[in-house]
């Protein structure tokens, strides 16, 4: 008994979780920036292009959902293998996590090296990170 509330507990810890998550990006979104992690950087996520991607599908064109990021189905795939967790053995669920983390970060690092990639991309110095340091570098004498 005391498992089971310990259990919805966790369950609704997460759920709380992923609204936060869905209202920052919203948040983020409105205010005008498009990728937290860009912004800040400079550098494109590994998830860069997702969102076009699905609303590349949405308007029926798999072309350039693939063009866009070509994992765009991942999500779901973990979706449902996030679901059936409990139906299957830890050390199968943990291989197909582990499994889909490995395709994610290899098609992210394919995608920076690759010239030809308009869609991910690396420029530092549009980051915020790096004109706040330059900034502070005509402020304070720090390098």
């Amino acid at each position: 008994m005391k498992g089971k509330i310990i259990e919805k507990k966790q369950q609704r810890e997460k759920v709380i979780a992923v609204i936060a998550v869905v209202v920052l990006y919203i948040a983020l979104s409105w205010l005008g920036v498009g990728c937290p992690i860009k912004s800040l950087t400079g550098i494109s996520c590994a998830g860069c292009g997702m969102t076009r991607a699905w609303t590349s599908l949405l308007h029926l064109n798999i072309a350039e959902a693939f063009y866009y990021h070509p994992l765009y189905l991942l999500p779901i795939v973990f979706g449902i293998w996030w679901i059936f967790r409990n139906k299957i053995s830890k050390k199968v669920y943990k291989t197909g996590i582990i499994i889909m983390a490995m395709l994610f970060l290899t098609v992210y690092i394919i995608r920076l090296i690759n010239p030809d990639d308009t869609v991910v991309e690396i420029n530092m110095k549009d980051g915020l990170i790096y004109r706040l340091l330059f900034y502070m570098k005509g402020r304070i004498k720090i390098w």
